[in-house]
């Protein structure tokens, strides 16, 4: 397998991966948000504070996609072991980690309000 070959195949994975995500932001979310509106009506003011909430900590997952479509180009170009990809790598680690850290901070804020 040649890196082109790999790079293309690595830019499917990040297209599938990105339409999957829409798809469960868009269709599943609300969905499973609805059904468990429908078994549970006390929690039907909660429905939309929690789907913000989803797409919210869903936005960086694309951040993440988009710097690992930069790196499927530089493996590409036959730059795979580069400074740059390095430092891609490290923007990766660096929302990954803001994305964890909004997730529980709204987590705690829902807790708290009750």
């Amino acid at each position: 397998m040649n890196i082109s070959k790999i790079s293309k195949t690595l830019k499917a994975f990040i297209i599938g991966t990105a339409a999957l995500e829409l798809a469960l932001l868009i269709f599943a979310a609300p969905w499973i948000g609805q059904s468990l509106v429908s078994a549970a009506p006390d929690y039907a003011d909660c429905y939309y504070p929690w789907l913000i909430f989803i797409w919210v900590v869903g936005i960086p997952c694309y951040i993440v996609l988009a710097f690992a479509w930069k790196i499927a180009t530089n493996i590409g170009s036959g730059n795979a072991f580069s400074f740059d990809n390095a430092r891609l790598f490290g923007y990766i680690y660096a929302v990954t980690i803001t994305d964890i850290i909004i997730f529980e901070i709204i987590n705690i804020a829902f807790i708290v309000m009750n």
